[in-house]
């Protein structure tokens, strides 16, 4: 229960949000907060469940943790985010054990050359890829189910130009170019 000053402390905004993800399974709600240094699970109907991450955490964990993260989203027991604090920067998939309350990374993605400061995403496919962008960085990659690339879209820093290479044989997609008058 926090009020007041303490919703800014040490210079971070606790009430900084990167990212909200439902969780109706358990009745949660997933967000990212104190400046994207913790996930706060909350309970549909109000109250803290936990939090995964930062020096308050409640969750234990036998890894690394996340520095800087966008995007949460709780599929199971999986936690899919963007760490655009760790080196690299990486699209994380983190595995939650809800008994113990305890998470372990078991999933990085991470391209040389493409580290966001801010933004990315990861989230899972339905046929069990996933699917990472690397935020303002410009690439978004397709993995399968054996994280092997299917689909891969790089656009250049000016946004002039964009590469798109695929496993598969059809490709089709539509651009749309905007200038200014």
């Amino acid at each position: 229960d926090m009020k007041g000053e303490d919703y800014y402390t040490d210079g971070l905004d606790w009430t900084h949000c990167n990212g909200l993800s439902e969780d109706a399974e358990h009745e949660l709600l997933w967000m990212s907060c104190k400046h994207q240094e913790a996930i706060f699970a909350v309970h549909s109907e109000g109250g803290l469940a936990g939090i995964l991450g930062g020096p308050l955490s409640t969750w234990t964990t036998d890894g690394p943790v996340f520095g800087t993260l966008h995007g949460p989203f709780v599929e199971g027991d999986r936690l899919y985010l963007f760490d655009n604090g760790g080196q690299p920067a990486a699209g994380e998939v983190y595995q939650l054990d809800r008994s113990n309350q305890s998470f372990s990374l078991s999933e990085s993605y991470h391209e040389k050359g493409f580290s966001p400061e801010v933004y990315g995403n990861v989230v899972p496919t339905l046929s069990g890829g996933v699917v990472v962008s690397y935020g303002v960085t410009g690439l978004l990659q397709i993995l399968d189910a054996n994280r092997k690339e299917v689909l891969r879209i790089e656009a250049d820093q000016d946004r002039k130009s964009t590469r798109l290479n695929s496993s598969h044989l059809v490709i089709s997609y539509a651009v749309f170019c905007l200038k200014k008058k």
